[in-house]
């Protein structure tokens, strides 16, 4: 991936299914659920499987997230996107 760009980050678990509060920066907000591949800074990728507006940020639930730990660990993840894209 050359040039990635910041596009979201995750804020911290909500409930405790494994999803997590995302709060994305991308020009129409909910948009961020359409870029594909998401990777974080370490190269791992994550996918959106479904998005929903939640006050100022989304609950997003992520492919292979199953539990509450699972998705606090992800908390301060920075989602990153290519240029490209």
């Amino acid at each position: 991936m050359t040039s990635p760009i910041l596009i979201g980050r995750i804020t911290g678990a909500h409930g405790i299914r494994g999803a997590v509060k995302l709060k994305s920066f991308a020009a129409t907000p909910a948009d961020i659920a359409r870029y594909r591949p998401l990777t974080t800074a370490d190269g791992r990728g994550l996918e959106i499987l479904h998005l929903k507006l939640a006050r100022d940020e989304f609950i997003a639930d992520l492919k292979d997230v199953r539990d509450r730990n699972a998705a606090e660990a992800l908390k301060g993840t920075d989602l990153f996107v290519a240029r490209e894209s």
